[in-house]
C-alpha cells in the first residue's frame, strides 16, 4: 500500500492522533474514513455547489485531455519562483493547492522533503500518473474551500492559478489560508491595472466572446474551438509582435506576446481552452493584492509576468 510508510505524515497532516491505513481507506481518530482510489485520498465534502460542480467538470476534462508534462512548464516554473528561496524549501513540507496534473509538483519534487498535492478535480488522478516512481507525494482530492489539514501543516503553499476561477471571492479564501503555512506563493489574474487602456478595451470583447462560449458543454466542441482562437487569435497576435520585435518596436505592448511568444501551439491551446470555457474569472490589481495585509505580515509582488504572482508571508 503506498501509504503504508507515511502513516505519521498523514497523522500531522490532518491533525489526527491515530491513523490507520488499510487496503482502499484511511481511518482517522477511529471515526473518519476517507476512501484510497489509485493512490488518492478522497477527501470531499458532500457537495461543492453547483457553479463550483461546473468548474470542478471542466478542469477534470481540461487536464485530462492536456495530462502531458511539457518543455515549457520548466521556463514557466522558473517564472512564477523568481520570488521564491529555492533552496530554502529544501527538506520542507511542500503543499501544491490545486495542482492539476502536478506540473509544479514535477520540479518541486527533488528539493521539498515532502509535497501535499491537492485538487478538487479528476486531475489528481493525472497528477498522481505524472509524479509516479517519486515517493514524497501525497495525494489529496480536496476542496481548497474547505481544506480538512491542520493548522500549520506545510511549510510553504503554492497556489497558481485557481483561486481567481472560484465561486467565492479568491482574496477570502487566500485569508483563509494564511493558517496553513508561513508562506505562500500566489498567482491571480491581473486586472490589466498595468497595461495601456487599449488592452481593456480588447480584453472586453474577448471576456464578452468567453462568456458566451463557456456555457458549452461538448469536450469536442470545446477542442475544435480552442484550435481555432489559437489559430486565429493568438497565433495572429503573436506574429505581429514578432513582427514589431524585428523592427526593434515595442513587442510587449501587444496583447498575449510576452506570455506566449516562445509557447509550442498545443500549450497555447490548452491556455486557450482554460482561458475561454471556465465561468467564473476574478481579476484583480496590484493594489487588491496589497490590501491583503490586513492579514500578512508582507505581500511581495513580483514586477514580471505572469501577473500578479505575489508571496504572502505570514
Amino acid at each position: 500500500m503506498y501509504y503504508s510508510d507515511k502513516i505519521s505524515s498523514l497523522e500531522r497532516i490532518f491533525g489526527s492522533e491515530s491513523l490507520i491505513v488499510e487496503s482502499g481507506r484511511i481511518i482517522i481518530n477511529k471515526d473518519t474514513i476517507l476512501p484510497i482510489v489509485n493512490d488518492v485520498i478522497i477527501a470531499m465534502p458532500d457537495s461543492v455547489g453547483s457553479k463550483a460542480k461546473d468548474i470542478q467538470d471542466g478542469f477534470g476534462d481540461e487536464w485530462g485531455e492536456f495530462s502531458a508534462m511539457l518543455p515549457e512548464y520548466n521556463n514557466e516554473f522558473q517564472d512564477y519562483f523568481d520570488i521564491v528561496d529555492l533552496q530554502g524549501l529544501k527538506g520542507k513540507t511542500v503543499c501544491d493547492l490545486g495542482c492539476g496534473v502536478g506540473r509544479w509538483s514535477y520540479f518541486m519534487k527533488d528539493i521539498a522533503q515532502e509535497i501535499v498535492l491537492v485538487d478538487f478535480s479528476d486531475a489528481i488522478f493525472e497528477a498522481r500518473d505524472n509524479l509516479r516512481g517519486n515517493n514524497n507525494m501525497i495525494y489529496i482530492k480536496a476542496d481548497v474551500r474547505c481544506l480538512p489539514f491542520r493548522d500549520n501543516f506545510a511549510d510553504f503553499i503554492m497556489c497558481l492559478g485557481v483561486l481567481h476561477h472560484l465561486p467565492e471571492d479568491a482574496l477570502f479564501i487566500l485569508r483563509g489560508l494564511r493558517k496553513y503555512a508561513p508562506v505562500s506563493l500566489i498567482y491571480l489574474y491581473y486586472a490589466l491595472d498595468n497595461r495601456p487602456f487599449y488592452f481593456k478595451v480588447i480584453f472586453w470583447f474577448i471576456d464578452a466572446l468567453r462568456n458566451c462560449v463557456s456555457k458549452i458543454k461538448s469536450h469536442r466542441i470545446k477542442m475544435v474551438l480552442a484550435f481555432l482562437f489559437t489559430v486565429f487569435i493568438y497565433k495572429p497576435l503573436i506574429m505581429f509582435g514578432d513582427i514589431m520585435h524585428f523592427l526593434r518596436m515595442p513587442a510587449n505592448n501587444i496583447p498575449l506576446y510576452g506570455a506566449y511568444r516562445n509557447k509550442s501551439f498545443r500549450r497555447i491551446m490548452q491556455d486557450a481552452y482554460d482561458r475561454f470555457f471556465t465561468s467564473i474569472e476574478q481579476r484583480f490589481s496590484r493594489n487588491n493584492i496589497l490590501c491583503l495585509k490586513d492579514s500578512y505580515t508582507d505581500i511581495i509582488i513580483s514586477d514580471k509576468q505572469p501577473y500578479w504572482h505575489f508571496l504572502c508571508v505570514r
